[in-house]
């Protein structure tokens, strides 16, 4: 969906964004849950809180993995986002094209009824209005060339 001379830069912004939104948050998410779960924290020299000496370990699992589900839930909701939208934009132009041959091949029809099929060129088809789309299409192209 980008032009040629495009690509380049749509690249690099690509890459620029993944790895600022994936790269940057992730291990603060992942840091902070992980001390949530802690049962007892250590005590430095100078009275501040140090490492972590026992965790939770059920917690911590449900904590883990939770935050993993919630981050790929929010990734499957833009790519749904995204699927939409394409198929929203590649739709459109293929429904009007299909929309507007019965339309054109109709009033060809009327023209056919008017012509004998020996002159038209055709023998097997009969000049009758159907309401198959698939006849009505094959009148027109008889039509046509």
């Amino acid at each position: 969906c980008i032009t040629p001379d495009l690509k380049s830069l749509a690249l690099g912004i690509h890459t620029l964004v993944t790895r600022t939104l994936g790269g940057i948050p992730a291990p603060v998410y992942f840091g902070a849950m992980i001390d949530s779960t802690c049962l007892k924290w250590s005590i430095k020299k100078c009275g501040g809180r140090g490492a972590c000496r026992i965790y939770d370990s059920n917690m911590y699992r449900i904590i883990f993995l939770g935050l993993i589900t919630c981050l790929s839930g929010t990734s499957y909701f833009f790519i749904i986002a995204v699927i939409i939208l394409l198929k929203r934009q590649f739709w459109r132009p293929d429904r009007e094209t299909e929309l507007q041959q019965p339309k054109a091949s109709k009033g060809r029809k009327v023209m056919a009824q008017s012509d004998p099929p020996e002159e038209r060129g055709v023998s097997s088809r009969s000049p009758k209005l159907s309401s198959d789309t698939k006849e009505c299409i094959a009148v027109g192209k008889d039509l046509e060339g």
